[in-house]
């Protein structure tokens, strides 16, 4: 398996987790060390820093997208990193995002995420 094929199966296998709020599995995803970027939050968009924190911000951001729906538009590869836009959708409006990820030994280590809200 090379490279990119075992980051695209992390990916797929991350976005199913997060689809689910599969806590558990998306931690199985992850480096120790990583280093997950909200995009919801002070700074702007707080930054968890370890596999701890890390899981404390997937639980904050899927509490903050309760009843929100999410799909996987489109994932561009190269490298080390992921580029991925994303949309989720519920009563309330629809939200547009884009993650840059960065791999590690078939792990995510980075994950960094930005979104644009439509009421």
């Amino acid at each position: 398996m090379t490279q990119e094929e075992r980051n695209r199966e992390t990916h797929r296998r991350f976005a199913v987790a997060w689809s689910e709020k599969d806590i558990d599995l998306l931690l199985r995803c992850v480096a120790d060390d990583i280093v997950y970027g909200a995009s919801v939050g002070p700074e702007p968009g707080t930054t968890y820093r370890g596999k701890a924190a890390a899981a404390e911000g997937f639980k904050t951001i899927m509490a903050h997208d309760r009843g929100q729906t999410m799909s996987v538009l489109s994932a561009a590869f190269h490298g080390d990193r992921a580029y991925v836009e994303w949309a989720t959708k519920s009563s309330n409006g629809e939200t547009r995002g884009f993650d840059v990820l960065v791999f590690r030994d078939g792990l995510i280590t980075v994950k960094d995420a930005y979104r644009k809200c439509r009421a």
